[in-house]
């Protein structure tokens, strides 16, 4: 397909989502080992207050998968209020603009930005290019009916139906 990314470059892109996501987890199981191993070395006082390890075990726990949560909420998610408030700028009319990413913002995010980016871009030529058609139509229709002679009664007839359909076509293209 013509402009859609190889596939080599869209496993990259899951791949890197992917990753991230077994980051999270595998560092979120890493850390209960440890909080479990510290529990175990001072287990000698602990050991008679199971509740109270077990207690320290799931808010270290929870405090180390809340902070992973964090980082890949703001890599991940975080950038979409930006992207939906630039879409609502660019949808008022402001087509030159472009959405942005930050380089910390997920490598799928970023994908997915520029992906929206070539959408903008070949709207905003086919925008442009309407709008040259549109007044390259109304300048030659324009010119064939300064060129009639308005003193034939028929040619009046004709440059008068010739104008009502140039302003109908350019209506039209608008």
């Amino acid at each position: 397909m013509k402009g859609y990314p190889s596939r080599k470059q869209r496993f990259f892109s899951v791949r890197e989502l992917r990753l991230s996501l077994a980051l999270i987890i595998l560092i979120s199981f890493l850390s209960a080992v440890v909080f479990m191993y510290l529990i175990k070395m001072f287990g000698g006082s602990l050991e008679e207050h199971s509740i109270i390890a077990f207690l320290l075990v799931m808010v270290g726990y929870a405090l180390v998968v809340g902070f992973l949560t964090a980082i890949f909420t703001h890599r991940f998610i975080g950038p979409f209020e930006r992207l939906r408030f630039e879409l609502s700028v660019i949808l008022g009319g402001d087509y030159k603009r472009r959405l942005n990413v930050r380089k910390q913002d997920d490598a799928y995010v970023r994908a997915f930005v520029d992906d929206v980016n070539k959408v903008l871009d070949l709207l905003e030529d086919n925008d442009r290019n309407e709008a040259e058609v549109t007044r390259d139509i109304y300048l030659e229709l324009t010119s064939v009916i300064n060129k009639m002679d308005s003193s034939d009664p028929k040619m009046h007839r004709h440059k008068a139906e010739l104008s009502l359909l140039r302003d109908k076509i350019s209506a039209y293209l608008r």
